[in-house]
């Protein structure tokens, strides 16, 4: 019991911002008590008193977030009320016996723009889990690559970002993950939702249908043998793809695009 006591009173800065929120924005309190719920689940079923470090660094990196919301990121990722304007598909690739290249993809259908880079040695170590490399880390990964990117192009707007990987998709919906890599990648999505003031939809096309499927294995020719074959015009060179700011990652303790 005193343990327990000692939690409470340890995250009471924190169901304080929590209570201020529910009156001023319901949205982000939404998001912020589900990783507060996230924390407390973990720590009952682990017996550890007072929250592990990492546990208390994911929530203070959320505090981080909402103290400059005016507006909650949830709600910024849903089925759109207004046209989408941009439509854009992604994909990740870890390496395989056919590609030594394991990177990232990015196409727009609307404007032709592209980009595509690979992942550093560190980042895929990051995303390494049993034996193989996620592909949930991999995927989601490129959406914070995306709007750091087109971060000019998709201001204001409501796009669209069609990948292959559900899992992914349902993560950014749900808005956090209990794993320390995945949730840091969640508040960084999160932020720069935030930072570009755009709202996205996102949806599921199969991966022989996703044109950034040759990108992410580093191959332009037959990128652009496949997008020409289906009457598309991508951008006569790439875009170079940027990673989020040093300053954001640093802030919302995520280390997974400072590794490139």
């Amino acid at each position: 019991m005193t343990q327990r006591v000692q939690l409470v009173s340890g995250l009471a800065p924190w169901f304080a911002a929590w209570s201020v929120l529910c009156s001023t924005c319901p949205g982000v309190a939404r998001a912020f008590l589900g990783r507060l719920i996230a924390v407390l689940r973990t720590n009952h079923s682990r017996r550890s008193f007072p929250p592990c470090p990492e546990a208390i660094a994911d929530l203070v990196a959320w505090s981080h977030i909402l103290a400059g919301w005016s507006g909650t990121a949830l709600a910024r990722i849903r089925a759109p009320s207004s046209p989408i304007s941009l439509t854009f598909h992604v994909d990740a690739f870890g390496g395989g016996a056919r590609s030594s290249f394991a990177g990232i993809g990015v196409f727009c259908l609307s404007n032709g723009s592209f980009a595509l880079a690979p992942f550093s040695p560190q980042q895929l170590q990051l995303a390494h889990v049993a034996q193989t490399y996620s592909t949930l880390i991999l995927e989601f990964s490129v959406f914070g690559f995306l709007l750091s990117t087109f971060t000019e192009v998709v201001r204001g707007q409501v796009i669209e970002i069609r990948c292959d990987n559900e899992g992914a998709i349902a993560v950014a919906q749900k808005g956090f993950h209990a794993s320390p890599v995945m949730g840091s990648l969640c508040r960084v999505l999160a932020a720069l939702l935030v930072l570009c003031d755009c709202f996205v939809h996102f949806s599921f096309v199969p991966s022989q249908d996703n044109l950034a499927d040759h990108l992410s294995r580093g191959s332009i020719p037959a990128f652009r043998r496949a997008t020409t074959a289906l009457g598309w015009s991508p951008a006569p060179s790439p875009t170079l793809l940027r990673s989020p700011s040093s300053d954001l990652c640093e802030k919302l303790q995520c280390s997974f695009y400072s590794e490139a």
